[in-house]
């Protein structure tokens, strides 16, 4: 069993999830500051929709996963915190498939919008205000554009 079933089963994810495995290190950035809140759920959701439409120009106007599957996809990590163990393995699922990918201009364009999303989650809700200018972005979410910079890096 390759390491994608393994984490699909381990999760208790369906197949069709892999699809989505780019908006976990969204979601991760989320979580960060173990709290979620609207603002950042809102980019998610946005980023989630721009994916979708990727995903059907990709496939020739035929999405592999339906946006009730997304919605309930989002709603499962959205709603409860997961583990961080969860996050961690499908967020380095999410940079292996990209860097496997065999179109390294595509997989370089999505890497970069996820980042981007991040960088707007982690900008999305400072924790208190007024804030010191190193403050707008908590030590967590640093860590964690960090991590996916080095994740990312092909």
């Amino acid at each position: 069993m390759n390491q994608v079933s393994q984490f699909l089963r381990q999760y208790q994810l369906q197949d069709q999830h892999v699809y989505l495995l780019e908006l976990i290190p969204l979601i991760k950035m989320i979580w960060a500051d173990g709290s979620n809140q609207e603002a950042e759920i809102d980019i998610l959701k946005r980023f989630a929709m721009n994916h979708l439409a990727v995903l059907s120009s990709r496939n020739e106007g035929v999405l592999p996963i339906s946006v009730e599957a997304t919605n309930d996809f989002m709603n499962r990590f959205i709603h409860a915190e997961p583990s961080q163990q969860m996050l961690d393995d499908l967020n380095a699922l999410c940079a292996q498939r990209l860097k496997g990918h065999s179109d390294l201009t595509f997989s370089r364009s999505r890497a970069e919008e996820i980042l981007n999303f991040c960088i707007d989650i982690a900008a999305a809700c400072a924790a208190h205000y007024p804030y010191e200018f190193d403050e707008r972005i908590v030590e967590q979410e640093k860590k964690i554009l960090k991590e996916l910079v080095q994740q990312f890096n092909f």
